[in-house]
């Protein structure tokens, strides 16, 4: 006598179907049905704008995982996945991308600079900007 947890399942069974038509789906904001790479994509893009949006400020995995409904893990997996760096290295990516504009389009100091795209120490921000770039703030600016 088999126990109802260890029957198998044919995979022409309509169960079977349906749950492998359904795993492919999430549910979105409004309810509706969207392929689960499309939702994922449009949250991806949203915590992306957000990052943009707010580099000035501190920006907390557990602030970002919230807003897409994730778990901060999950979050963590499907942005490296998708975008082919981590979150962390991301934020700084994008703080260093604005900073380079701000240096060759504005007199800004670099000191509020730093400020602007979210570092409260200036040596940091130097540092992370050499790291990236290759060059200090002053010299990158120099160059431009």
């Amino acid at each position: 006598m088999q126990h109802a947890a260890f029957l198998l399942l044919e995979p022409d069974q309509p169960l079977v179907a349906m749950i492998r038509h359904y795993k492919n789906y999430e549910l979105g904001n409004k309810g509706e049905h969207l392929p689960a790479s499309n939702l994922r994509q449009k949250k991806l893009e949203r915590i992306k704008a957000y990052i943009k949006d707010h580099l000035h400020e501190t920006i907390s995995p557990a602030a970002l995982a919230s807003m897409a409904g994730l778990s901060v893990s999950h979050l963590r997996k499907l942005f490296k996945a998708s975008v082919g760096m981590t979150l962390h290295r991301y934020i700084i990516y994008q703080r260093i991308k604005k900073a380079g504009k701000l240096l060759a389009s504005t007199d800004m100091l670099i000191t509020d600079i730093a400020f602007e795209v979210g570092y409260q120490e200036v040596s940091n921000f130097i540092k992370a900007f050499r790291k990236e770039m290759g060059v200090t703030p002053k010299r990158y600016r120099a160059m431009k």
